[in-house]
């Protein structure tokens, strides 16, 4: 189960491993028209299971197939969405938008932006352990 408290979002999910201080957690992700009563008329990959590397800062004694509350404070999942979708989304039609303004074929503008895409993804896929400290799940 998902939901929002006070500024964090909140999954449940069961312990699969612990290692040291991280405490690996399998949640159930799935769309929302996964929990509707139709869902058996969509296609079910709608459902994904993950596995979340979470922080335990009450020091809890867990164990493998405990059911624990995830959280992460809500500013964070808006943060994601900006630097995985949002950020990626204004370069590439500032880009188009700059290119064919300036004569540039618009096939060949649409391959260049698009291709900036990758070094975006790149730098955010070698910043991730910086980004891993931000992006942080605690058990609750």
């Amino acid at each position: 189960m998902a939901g929002i408290e006070a500024d964090c979002i909140v999954q449940q999910g069961k312990v699969e491993k612990i290692v040291d201080s991280r405490v690996y957690v399998n949640i159930v992700s799935m769309s929302a028209c996964a929990s509707c009563h139709a869902r058996g008329m969509c296609n079910m990959s709608d459902i994904q299971e993950k596995l979340i590397e979470a922080q335990n800062p009450n020091h809890r004694n867990l164990k493998v197939g405990d059911v624990v509350n995830l959280e992460m404070q809500t500013s964070l999942g808006k943060k994601a969405v900006l630097l995985g979708y949002f950020y990626p989304f204004l370069l590439v039609l500032g880009v188009l938008i700059a290119l064919t303004s300036g004569g540039v074929d618009e096939g060949v503008s649409g391959l260049v932006a698009l291709g900036l895409l990758v070094p975006y993804y790149t730098m955010l896929y070698l910043m991730r352990d910086k980004m891993k400290k931000d992006f942080t799940f605690r058990i609750k």
